[in-house]
């Protein structure tokens, strides 16, 4: 897990998102670079969907989605906002979670991307 500001500012990052962020550094040489730009465009696609939801002040349910292929396993990426109760700010969380490997897809399948839902 890993906790954004609604400014994109990265707050915390829990041991099991370091261990998947390595996988970046492993594969693509980015050693020197804490957080792989895959992530940060991502929390800045949830914070784009966010703000509107957050000018209206309409807080239902939100989650983004998105796989990341660029590292092996592939990780399943989501993204939703929470209210920082303190302040009236919300917070971005993104979750890392390794996929299975699965059988190829068929060809009524849609492809891996972005999906969005709301509850």
């Amino acid at each position: 897990m890993i906790v954004f500001s609604s400014s994109a500012r990265m707050l915390h990052m829990n041991g099991p998102a370091r261990k998947l962020i390595a996988l970046f550094g492993e594969y693509h040489g980015l050693a020197s670079e804490p957080i792989p730009p895959i992530l940060t465009e991502f929390c800045h696609d949830v914070l784009a969907q966010l703000q509107p939801r957050v000018e209206t002040q309409s807080w239902e349910e939100f989650e983004m989605r998105r796989t990341c292929h660029m590292v092996t396993p592939p990780l399943l990426l989501r993204g939703f906002g929470v209210m920082n109760s303190t302040n009236q700010e919300f917070r971005v969380i993104l979750t890392l979670a390794p996929l299975r490997a699965s059988p190829p897809e068929s060809p009524d399948q849609p492809p891996d991307g972005d999906t969005q839902t709301n509850s």
